[in-house]
């Protein structure tokens, strides 16, 4: 956890301390500790405060994210150029630092179990965002990108766009969990995207909601 203000990062660490199931493994008003990862055999959760899209906090988010860390962002308030530059650093969720323990709780929760923590008036931001892009050079990257896909790797990356987790998408799919993490990872690779979020920004610039139902079925 990090927050440049103590006392905020002190009452931080009590939120968590109490919370069954979370271990604070380490939490530092400077941030530079923050991109040590401290236990890599469980799911990591940082939170990270951000002011400003040139705070430092974007590079720490890049490192974290590219390290498998979900990174949980903590804003004053609701600043959608912000939110959006953070999911864009590897971000995978976003809260205001007025939200509630439980609120918090519940979205470090989803984070370690691999789901954004996205409010909908975020999620429809980044599909309001899609719309007014979609002939912009990184909507026509993205479905460069997602030709490169197979049919099966895209029904995945679709069922991501649309929020599932890995267990939805192996009952729609009609198989196994471990096969579509096996999906997941070789998308992860070959995309060059680091966590859900940014694999669902990639799925709406390339219009594959678009194309639900045109694939064949290919493993």
């Amino acid at each position: 956890m990090h927050d440049p203000d103590p006392l905020a990062a002190a009452g931080l660490r009590a939120v968590f301390s109490g919370a069954t199931g979370i271990e604070v493994v380490t939490s530092a008003a400077g941030i530079e500790s923050v991109v040590e990862p401290a236990a890599p055999t469980r799911r990591q959760v940082a939170i990270v405060s951000v002011s400003n899209r040139a705070d430092t906090s974007m590079v720490v988010i890049e490192r974290l994210a590219s390290a498998g860390t979900a990174v949980l962002t903590l804003t004053l308030d609701e600043d959608d150029d912000l939110l959006l530059a953070t999911l864009e650093s590897g971000a995978s969720g976003n809260r205001t630092k007025s939200a509630n323990p439980d609120e918090l709780i519940r979205a470090v929760r989803g984070l370690a179990d691999g789901r954004p923590a996205l409010s909908d008036r975020q999620s429809r931001l980044l599909l309001d965002q899609w719309v007014l892009g979609r002939r912009s050079p990184g909507h026509i990257e993205a479905r460069r990108a997602a030709a490169r896909l197979s049919a099966r790797e895209r029904e995945v990356v679709r069922a991501v766009t649309r929020g599932l987790t890995n267990s939805q998408i192996a009952t729609e799919l009609h198989c196994a969990p471990t096969t579509v993490k096996a999906h997941l990872a070789a998308v992860f690779t070959r995309l060059g995207v680091t966590n859900r979020v940014a694999l669902a920004i990639l799925g709406l610039r390339a219009g594959l909601l678009d194309d639900e139902g045109t694939d064949d079925d290919d493993d």
